[in-house]
């Protein structure tokens, strides 16, 4: 089907007089995409409509929305491939989807129309003054994702073909999102069967279930439309979906510190442009893959107009910490229990303002959603901003579970985890509150504890799994919780040297709270082989970060590179050692 008629001369004149068709520029976009293999890139060129200058009203172009899949449905679906032996996911895109919807039917028989590109007429394959008159759904049109949507939906709803074992197949579309469908099967006696899932992002489609009931679905899809061709996730291959790169293992598949706001810090409206720009970029990958950059990110967002600029250095040290952890991702063990857990935690008014809450849903073993954010109420002890976290997680519990249930798919238990008793209590039993608000909280929380389907349990500190949500964290602290959510370091990280510091007395605990006995800490500076060596000056500089019980970005930074300095050389300044040893004891590497 061609999405544009050219129309010259004569035709196009009536078509610029016809009062019913809207003329609009058009203009040549050109993009670099990700090429098959690493490092390899693909050049594309796309023709579109500038539908901006329709000159149409928000009433005149009714609902534009074309809604997409989220990262939570993309985990649910993974966490399916890895409970179920033998399921496999894989991935398609339909070409050029959007003109393949035709336009349909608008009011008072309205049309679109496009001047040619400039660039093609000055390359001669256009003539001047030759109009596009558009048949189908051109992208740059504001209701071009609309009309392609629902031409999908539409077609995918009739869809009928044989089912690769017994009876017919089917795609029904789930109640709690129009992306995510069920793939039926219907067997001789007209019993349905749900065999696997199906995702919809614009264009994109993932799909999980059984390798024969999969490779139905998108040799249907390929007889459909035409598609770029089908990508299974495997120890080989590695597949985007949705900002995601998906592949195949052996064993399944694939705080920062913010000083106080200056009186009078550089808000101009580049800045803030930047600012804004970077926490977007950052809190992109935060939902995505990178959940340990969440606490970080959300201090970042906080800052974007107060203080622009320090919000840019945390976007910059976030960057060269993905550098540096390039390999960390998600490894989920397979056929893990059907258990929906969720874990709450609140930070309350760290900086004097409102309360942090961190929450985390998993799924049989595998991260579903998360979330780090401000409260939107003033807690005004930590029980309160328990109960907001806490209230506030079960809200996300409830919405997973749901979708599960949509999917045909039935937890063995719902478990709501949180360290604070307080929060227990309350929701087991009620209290005395100072708000409405708050005694509403409270009181959903009691019948849906008392309900029976969800669990309410108490989680020890040491293993709550939304602290690193709430606050900074020690790395070595951090990473052992990371781990406990399935997400790894990898393979790139410096190598690791350690400093042991004899604690023997009372003094040492006061004046280095912060440090630990033994403390690791990576040396990420190029070691040279000729010794400097810390100076007197340097030492105490040393000794006074280790006595700080909360260190900014800049004091940790220069704290690190201290201790990387001492690290390098293997071997003791004499003056700081010897001044370290006189005040704290004996220190040995």
């Amino acid at each position: 089907m061609a999405a544009i008629k050219r129309c010259t001369g004569k035709e196009a004149e009536r078509l610029r007089k016809d009062p019913n068709v809207i003329v609009v520029p058009s203009k040549l976009v050109f993009t670099l995409k990700p090429g098959l293999e690493p490092g390899q890139v693909r050049r594309k060129v796309r023709g579109v409509a500038c539908g901006n200058f329709s000159g149409e009203t928000a009433e005149e172009l009714g609902n534009v929305y074309s809604a997409g899949a989220t990262i939570d449905l993309v985990r649910l679906c993974l966490a399916e491939v890895n409970a179920n032996p033998g399921w496999i996911a894989a991935t398609d895109d339909v070409k050029t989807a959007f003109p393949r919807a035709p336009i349909p039917e608008l009011p008072n028989g309205r049309r679109y129309a496009m001047e040619a590109p400039r660039a093609m007429i000055r390359a001669g394959l256009a003539e001047p003054g030759e109009l596009w008159w558009a048949t189908a759904a051109v992208y740059g049109f504001q209701r071009s994702p609309k009309w392609w949507s629902e031409n999908r939906n539409a077609t995918t709803a009739k869809a009928r073909w044989s089912s690769p074992r017994s009876g017919w197949m089917r795609i029904v579309p789930c109640v709690t999102d129009e992306n995510l469908h069920k793939l039926i099967q219907v067997d001789d006696t007209g019993q349905e069967r749900i065999v696997g899932y199906i995702l919809f992002y614009v264009d994109d489609t993932l799909a999980v279930g059984p390798p024969d009931y999969v490779h139905s679905f998108y040799d249907w899809l390929e007889a459909t439309w035409e598609t770029s061709g089908r990508e299974v996730v495997s120890k080989d291959t590695v597949v985007r979906f949705l900002g995601l790169e998906l592949s195949l293992q052996e064993d399944g598949l694939k705080e920062w510190a913010t000083d106080e706001v200056p009186a009078d810090p550089d808000r101009s409206p580049a800045l803030i442009k930047e600012a804004q720009q970077r926490c977007g970029e950052i809190l992109w990958t935060t939902q995505r893959t990178r959940p340990d950059a969440s606490y970080a990110a959300m201090m970042m967002a906080r800052l974007t107009t107060r203080w622009p600029e320090r919000s840019i250095q945390i976007a910059k040290k976030i960057l060269a910490y993905y550098n540096s952890t390039k390999d960390a991702a998600f490894i989920i063990e397979k056929e893990q229990p059907s258990k929906l857990v969720m874990f709450s935690d609140a930070s309350h008014s760290p900086a004097g303002a409102k309360s942090i809450s961190g929450t985390l849903v998993m799924w049989k073993g595998l991260p579903i959603c998360w979330r780090a954010e401000n409260q939107g109420l003033t807690a005004l002890s930590s029980a309160e901003a328990e109960l907001i976290a806490l209230s506030e997680g079960a809200q996300l519990l409830r919405s997973v579970k749901t979708t599960l249930e949509d999917m045909g798919i039935k937890p063995e238990m719902s478990e709501l985890r949180v360290d604070a008793t307080a929060a227990i209590a309350v929701a087991s039993s009620g209290g005395s509150w100072r708000t409405r608000h708050l005694r509403l909280r409270e009181n959903w929380l009691v019948e849906l504890v008392n309900s029976q389907e969800y669990v309410l349990m108490h989680q020890p500190g040491i293993e709550q799994l939304a602290d690193g949500l709430t606050k900074q964290l020690a790395s070595d602290r951090a990473w052992k919780l990371l781990q406990a959510w399935s997400f790894y370091k990898g393979g790139t990280q410096p190598e690791v040297k350690k400093v042991k510091i004899a604690k023997v007395d009372g003094e040492w605990e006061s004046a280095a709270a912060s440090a630990a006995a033994q403390a690791t800490i990576p040396c990420t500076t190029a070691i040279s082989n000729q010794h400097e060596g810390l100076s007197k000056a340097e030492g105490k500089e040393l000794l006074m970060f280790l006595g700080l019980e909360e260190r900014s970005i800049e004091q940790e930074a220069r704290l690190n590179a201290l201790i990387g300095r001492y690290q390098g050389t293997n071997c003791f300044d004499y003056e700081f050692f010897k001044a370290f040893d006189s005040k704290y004891g004996e220190v040995s590497a």
